[in-house]
């Protein structure tokens, strides 16, 4: 008897079922990807601060809860909805160093592995690892920024929260331990990276089965530099001993960062591009991002009929998904044509609102997992930036030097006649394709972020394979067929990642709500009390 039929493509029950609860409050809520982060903030907003007092403890502390992730080596973009003032947004990207050696950056005939990237693997892999592939970083200056700008609440006190988690180290859960053994060999290559979360032997820090005590990844040092921004700000950081300890990791390892590149580096606050979808008027940063990208999404989706003619129901159908799948196509043609093929692989995002009604929706990133893999003296991962340009020079985003990094971060606020929403997303190309469903379920199919949350998605990152959560028809894939598409159909489970990771809240009429991607283990919404 042939049993082939019954073979499936993963391990995971078919019984499972995956779902969080919208948190709901009068008051403040902060959604992030960790659900500590969203205490922190949280706590940031009981103690009178405002939304971006608590997105500053926010970020640093994801940081190091999340080292991975983000951190004060790598950078990001902010959208800020402050109450009854047009909205603004802070870009705090990476940037490329004034002098490179182009030479270094030369192509030996393959694609990246994995095809993060179209463009061509590089000799020893130079803008991949190492300090070849690190830009520089901007997080602590827009922090800094949007600080001084908005906050309220001292700049030490919000940075203590984080200076405390990384001496007394992260716990090595189930999932930590995942994300380290995923690139065991990139933190081999940096002995101050072993130090931190490998054991002397170059294995992965883990906890036992039966542990009791879960093993913790001590990060002293990174408590140390934390201590002197709190203490200094942001000039330390680029113009003192720290910016001394980045230049020398950097060039140590092979890259280009002096001091002239720390020292002129500046974040900025722009005003926010906005645009109208049907009742909607949506915010998004205006260049260097993913925003320009998702407009042009929306602007396709204005034209479609996304319930199928059928005006009584608000349930996603396969038309609308197949209008989602050409938007998501066709903008992302666009941009690999004109702009870039950016991936974040590596990236967190959270949102807050605060009891005044003061929005953010903030997205930082390292790039790939570790970044560059190199950590520096002071105890911090720094990015590798630098992957994000073309090595062939001529094209829409090669290698340049002294030139802003562009990535597929996406922050957004959307307004409509129900409210006020914050909302983006971690993972790579899968970012704007996730806002732009979220954003139409709310806006098209008048759902609540709840029910967005845990409504199926499809993703496409600019080719004709299209990957659909197992949640949906098999009729979808057939359609998709008509038009082109091979659809693979995937389940959504907290690792691998095949969609996007998003976070959102709403500021309505009477009471605020928050919820985070409902496979994400460690994410939580959390309220001020």
């Amino acid at each position: 008897m042939d049993n082939t039929q019954h073979l499936h493509t993963d391990n995971f029950s078919d019984s499972l079922h995956i779902s969080k609860s919208v948190v709901t409050t009068h008051k403040g809520v902060c959604a992030s990807q960790h659900k500590i982060a969203s205490q922190i903030g949280a706590d940031v907003l009981s103690a009178g601060g405002n939304a971006v007092d608590a997105t500053v403890a926010m970020s640093f502390a994801l940081g190091v809860l999340e080292p991975w992730m983000s951190g004060i080596g790598g950078g990001g973009f902010m959208t800020v909805k402050w109450h009854n003032i047009p909205a603004k947004v802070v870009e705090y990207g990476m940037k490329s160093p004034k002098k490179i050696n182009f030479a270094d950056y030369q192509p030996v005939g393959e694609k990246l592995s994995g095809d993060l990237f179209t463009w061509q693997k590089l000799h020893n892999l130079h803008n991949e690892t190492g300090g070849g592939s690190v830009a520089v970083p901007g997080l602590v200056a827009g922090m800094e920024l949007s600080h001084r700008r908005y906050g309220t609440m001292p700049w030490s006190e919000l940075l203590q929260p984080a200076l405390h988690i990384a001496k007394r180290g992260i716990t090595l859960d189930w999932y930590a331990q995942l994300m380290i053994s995923g690139v065991t060999a990139k933190l081999n290559a940096c002995t101050n990276t072993k130090a931190v979360f490998l054991t002397t032997d170059g294995h992965p820090k883990a906890s036992t089965w039966m542990a009791s005590t879960p093993v913790r990844c001590l990060m002293l040092c990174l408590g140390d530099t934390l201590q002197q921004i709190a203490e200094h700000g942001a000039d330390c950081f680029y113009k003192g001993d720290i910016a001394t300890d980045i230049v020398n990791s950097v060039q140590s390892h092979g890259g280009y960062i002096s001091h002239g590149d720390l020292q002129s580096y500046q974040s900025q606050i722009v005003d926010a591009l906005s645009f109208a979808y049907r009742n909607a008027t949506v915010y998004v940063p205006p260049r260097y991002a993913a925003g320009t990208t998702l407009k042009h999404a929306f602007d396709m989706l204005a034209d479609c009929d996304m319930r199928g003619g059928d005006t009584g129901s608000n349930a996603v159908t396969d038309t609308a998904y197949c209008a989602y799948t050409e938007a998501i196509y066709n903008a992302y043609a666009h941009r690999l044509q004109y702009i870039s093929p950016c991936d974040d692989s590596c990236t967190t995002h959270f949102s807050v609102v605060d009891g005044h009604g003061n929005m953010v929706a903030n997205t930082q990133t390292l790039l790939s997992a570790f970044g560059s893999g190199i950590t520096t003296d002071g105890g911090f991962l720094l990015n590798n930036g630098l992957m994000w340009f073309d090595p062939i020079a001529g094209r829409p985003n090669s290698l340049a030097e002294d030139t802003m990094c562009l990535a597929n971060m996406c922050p957004t606020v959307i307004e409509n006649a129900t409210g006020v929403y914050a909302l983006g997303a971690c993972g790579g190309c899968k970012i704007f394709p996730a806002v732009l469903q979220l954003g139409s379920f709310i806006v098209d199919f008048g759902m609540d972020i709840e029910r967005a949350f845990h409504t199926p998605r499809i993703n496409c990152v600019g080719t004709k394979d299209i990957v659909i959560d197992m949640a949906l028809s098999k009729h979808l894939a057939q359609m998709l067929s008509a038009c082109g598409y091979a659809s693979h159909y995937r389940r959504k489970v907290p690792y691998p990642f095949d969609f996007a990771c998003p976070c959102a809240v709403h500021m309505g009429t009477h009471q605020n709500q928050g919820i985070t991607e409902i496979s994400c283990v460690w994410g939580d919404a959390v309220a001020e009390t």
